[in-house]
């Protein structure tokens, strides 16, 4: 009787760890330039509507995931400095499936007006005498 019990103890908490399991989505990709050479530390948010839920960079392969998202449409976003950003937009988030969403970034035209940068120095003269 002990034993019959002890099973169905373990058996409802691996029910329970499964269908834990199998209500979060993932959703992964690759970021590379017009080129096809990957993107590092592009920063990609996972937004809904336009609240912006988690974001990541990209590895060294160009690669980003999202784990244990909450099942939903949500809208990626694709940013990294000197290229236009990216809205992939309607990503289904099941977690049935992995979504696979991959992007490829074009560098952007717009070029940044440069910045001058001035400063002053004053040398401060230190009394030997009173110092320690």
């Amino acid at each position: 009787m002990k034993t019959i019990r002890l099973f169905l103890i373990a058996s409802f908490a691996m029910t329970g760890s499964y269908i834990i399991a199998q209500t979060t989505a993932t959703i992964k990709g690759t970021v590379t330039d017009s080129k096809g050479a990957p993107m590092l530390f592009t920063t990609v948010a996972l937004m809904d509507d336009s609240i912006v839920v988690t974001a990541v960079n990209t590895d060294d392969n160009g690669d980003y995931a999202f784990k244990q998202v909450t099942p939903g449409i949500y809208t990626l976003q694709f940013s990294f400095v000197g290229y236009n950003t990216k809205k992939v937009q309607k990503v289904d988030a099941d977690p049935e499936q992995i979504a696979y969403v991959n992007v490829s970034m074009q560098e952007s035209s717009t070029t940044l007006k440069e910045a001058v940068v001035t400063a002053t120095f004053e040398k401060t003269i230190i009394n030997p005498t009173f110092s320690t």
